[in-house]
Order: structure tokens, then sequence, then C-alpha cells
């Protein structure tokens, strides 16, 4: 899913997490926040039901859902290992 800012200075992905064996990992996503001017302000790993909490927040304060991210990224959580 792809969230944007009221302003449109705020971008937050999250996409489904896959080893990289190709195992998908449903309880996982990959958080990743931007901004207009920094390519990337954090990337981290964060549970289904987070996920869902914080979309449901930053709606609620007038984000946007703009996409919805279907590519699978590679990455380990419990290592908090991403590959892109």
């Amino acid at each position: 899913m792809k969230l944007k800012s009221n302003t449109n200075t705020v971008v937050i992905d999250y996409y489904p997490v896959k080893f990289v064996d190709g195992t998908i990992l449903n309880e996982w996503f990959l958080k990743i926040v931007s901004s207009e001017d920094v390519d990337r302000i954090s990337k981290k790993f964060i549970r289904k039901n987070d996920m869902f909490s914080e979309i449901d927040e930053r709606v609620e304060y007038g984000y946007n859902v703009v996409d919805f991210n279907t590519n699978y990224q590679v990455g380990n959580p419990i290592t908090g290992i991403c590959s892109f």
C-alpha cells in the first residue's frame, strides 16, 4: 500500500516481504517512509496488524491511499536485513 500526506510531502510505502528462498512472510511488511526532499527517511519491518493500525491512523489524519504495492521485497524481519 502507498499513502501520501495531504500536503504531498511525505510518502509511506508498505511492501509484502519474502525470504531469499521465496518463502512468503504473510505477517510481515516492509515500511519505507520518504519525503520530497529526501529519498528515504526510514526503512523497517513491521507486523501486519501494526501496518493496518498505522494506515487507519494516517488516513484519519488526512493521508490518502494512492496505490497498492504488490511487489515482494526480499528480506528477513528477524535479523532486519533488506535487499532491494
